[in-house]
């Protein structure tokens, strides 16, 4: 995603972006917990 005037929302812009990074983090941290318990889990 682009921000059509960066320098007019540069922190609207980075905190979008800090968003985003935190939510993939835990996303990737929730599904590495999970791996190798599938069958456990059924």
């Amino acid at each position: 995603m682009k921000i059509a005037n960066p320098t007019q929302y540069s922190s609207l812009a980075n905190a979008v972006e800090q968003v985003i990074d935190t939510t993939n983090t835990t996303i990737k941290r929730r599904n590495n917990q999970g791996k190798g318990d599938s069958e456990t889990k059924k």
